[in-house]
């Protein structure tokens, strides 16, 4: 349970982190390329002033932005087309990775797209009316480009080291954070297990005189209710004991392979005698030679349970059914009850939960067993449900 709330706090916190850093990576890198589109815009509109060429309209000291060198460094090309879309002018001379052809193609290209502005793989344009037609200026961001494509890979690969390091932070101080959980926890389970074993001793005194006194004045109704209470007091501190003792690290060293059809049915055979007892029928569907990887006693456990809460609650029918699904295995028992409220349906499996008419029939029990068979379904990494259908008002499902 405690590693189980380790790894809970850390899978939290990381989420967090991972979203809070990738929200910053997304923001920060549309700023970037959204500062490298001004950048290239900046000196189109530059350019356009003085028909396609860096004329006497640029200042660099006027521009700190681009610089001096910008006018040196700036690789780009300017086609002019007329009411036609005829090329008039295609000034490639500061371009070397582009012909006049592949000019005149995507510039005709971007004119089609009806967008004064865009991008054409790396290169940034735009697209002007004038006196002669349409002129068309294109910018090479290629560098600036790849500088922004630089830093989204080297903050992504910085962000991932910098989850790994904190994942390994946020797990050895967890280990911390939980540690009063920890001790709270084992002082818990060892008050249940030593309060066990003491009601253990004035339980047994008690059933020992309750029979004394039977054998002394014969039957009658009180002893039968001190007995009664007896081994249900009992039962409910053998109960809590196993709860407590349902150690995750011991009991997954004792996993093996065993059979668990010929451990249901040796279960099984335990309850026929109280099943036809009470005039109930008993069906069931178990396949053969169904193997599980687990701990053997508490499976074994597991069933007795369900035996027991199904035939204690059923009116005239239990079923039981066992079958292999691919890698699963499913188990299912079914039995006919009064109506089940949905509502209440996800308490079952809390501690001590008993309903309202289970209490109001008198029918024996703690509210402790449906938890126990969580408990056990867990640590076989299985899932369990409680559903209502139209042949059984109560079906519990188990996926192992």
């Amino acid at each position: 349970m405690i590693k189980k709330l380790r790894l809970r706090f850390t899978i939290i916190c990381m989420s967090i982190l991972t979203i809070i850093f990738f929200v910053m990576i997304i923001v920060i890198n549309s700023l970037n390329y959204r500062q490298v589109e001004v950048y290239a815009d900046e000196i189109i509109d530059i350019l356009a002033v003085d028909g396609g060429k860096f004329g006497d309209s640029f200042h660099p000291d006027k521009e700190p932005f681009l610089g001096p060198e910008v006018k040196y460094d700036t690789r780009f090309f300017v086609v002019e087309f007329d009411d036609y879309l005829n090329p008039v002018i295609v000034n490639v001379q500061n371009v070397a990775s582009v012909s006049r052809e592949e000019a005149v193609e995507m510039s005709l290209e971007a004119i089609t797209n009806n967008e004064t502005r865009g991008f054409s793989d790396e290169f940034r344009y735009m697209v002007k009316k004038n006196i002669i037609g349409t002129q068309v200026i294109f910018v090479d961001c290629s560098k600036q480009i790849f500088f922004a494509r630089l830093f989204v890979n080297t903050s992504v690969i910085v962000v991932i080291i910098a989850l790994v390091a904190l994942s390994a932070l946020v797990w050895y101080l967890t280990k911390k954070v939980v540690r009063p959980i920890s001790e709270s926890y084992e002082k818990q389970k060892k008050f249940i297990t030593d309060a066990g074993h003491e009601l253990r001793t004035p339980l047994t005194i008690i059933s020992a005189n309750a029979e004394i006194i039977e054998l002394e004045n014969g039957e009658n109704e009180c002893i039968d209710v001190i007995k009664k209470q007896v081994k249900r007091m009992s039962e409910m501190t053998k109960n809590l004991v196993m709860l407590s003792k349902i150690d995750e690290k011991e009991a997954i060293q004792e996993f093996n392979n065993f059979n668990l059809s010929d451990a249901l049915i040796d279960v099984q055979a335990n309850f026929k005698k109280n099943i036809a007892k009470e005039n109930k029928e008993l069906s069931y569907d178990i396949e053969e030679k169904i193997y599980l990887n687990g701990n053997e006693k508490l499976i074994r456990q597991l069933l007795h349970l369900l035996y027991d809460n199904a035939i204690k609650y059923s009116i005239s029918k239990v079923y039981v059914k066992l079958e292999q699904n691919k890698n699963k295995v499913i188990l299912e028992m079914s039995n006919d009850c009064e109506k089940i409220n949905e509502s209440e349906i996800k308490n079952y499996f809390n501690r001590f939960y008993r309903t309202e008419s289970s209490r109001a029939s008198n029918i024996d029990g703690s509210g402790i067993g449906l938890s126990i068979v969580k408990e056990i379904v867990d640590l076989h990494k299985g899932d369990v449900k409680i559903y209502s259908s139209e042949k059984y008002e109560y079906n519990i499902k188990i996926n192992l």
